[in-house]
């Protein structure tokens, strides 16, 4: 018996909670993602092959969520990618921007500069690759995520983007959403990562599917928008939305009062 058997033979209780099979084909609907990599475990099915089904995939958790017996298949999925795929490089961390005492640090992935929607002294982190959030997958990241926890010691931390969320959660470093520290928070909707009331929460921009499949990432994120995923908190959706060419703003856009 294989671990995988209950996910691959289950009769698709799942697939309705996978923003991907719902969004964009069977070929990322859970079940099959789990036959395929039984199939690659065994020598059946070809690492390139595997390469490419278990890609389909935004690591959004939901399929886990859904199951009536919580099985661990997006760690499984997890595995196997770090097994298959090259290892990203990541950029070291950056130098604090602004006050040296500053008790509050905001975390940052492009130009614009939420600080003035916080109160009292702000430090500012960028960072271009969401400090290394496509390397999750593959572990090996101590040092990185020391170094880390050293920049931001004794601050509280605030971020509006999904992929620092991440990396911040791997690294035990606590943190608020910037989402959470405004007044306006009316309309704009929830991600996979940054919460909400909302079921199919991911947009398709977490996860290897828009760097490997952007045709599928396009159309979960078009299924998001259908939904009212138009505003959001997370700046992560909120890129990838608007190279989906999907208008869309988020929390730090509200803040700053943009439109």
């Amino acid at each position: 018996m294989s671990r995988l058997d209950t996910c691959r033979l289950c009769p698709r209780l799942c697939r309705d909670a996978c923003p991907v099979a719902t969004a964009s084909s069977e070929a990322g609907v859970p079940t099959f993602l789990a036959e395929i990599l039984d199939r690659n475990e065994r020598g059946v099915v070809s690492d390139d092959v595997a390469r490419d089904v278990l890609t389909r995939c935004t690591n959004c958790g939901g399929c886990q969520d859904h199951c009536h017996l919580h099985r661990p298949l997006p760690q499984w999925l997890r595995d196997a990618r770090a097994r298959l795929l090259p290892r990203p490089p990541v950029a070291p961390v950056g130098a604090l921007e602004g006050p040296r005492d500053a008790p509050i640090v905001v975390i940052t992935t492009d130009d614009r500069d939420p600080r003035p929607a916080l109160a009292g002294p702000v430090a500012r982190l960028a960072t271009t690759d969401r400090l290394g959030v496509a390397t999750l997958e593959h572990g090996g990241l101590d040092t990185h995520l020391t170094e880390l926890r050293t920049r931001v010691a004794g601050r509280r931390v605030v971020t509006s983007d999904g992929g620092v969320g991440e990396v911040l959660t791997a690294a035990g470093i606590a943190f608020e959403w910037l989402w959470d520290t405004t007044s306006d928070r009316s309309s704009a909707q929830g991600s996979c990562v940054a919460g909400g009331p909302r079921g199919l929460g991911c947009c398709g921009a977490r996860g290897p599917l828009a760097a490997h499949h952007p045709d599928e990432a396009r159309r979960v994120a078009e299924r998001f928008a259908e939904r009212g995923g138009s505003q959001v908190r997370d700046t992560r959706c909120r890129d990838h939305l608007r190279a989906c060419g999907i208008p869309a703003t988020d929390t730090v856009d509200r803040s700053l009062g943009a439109r």
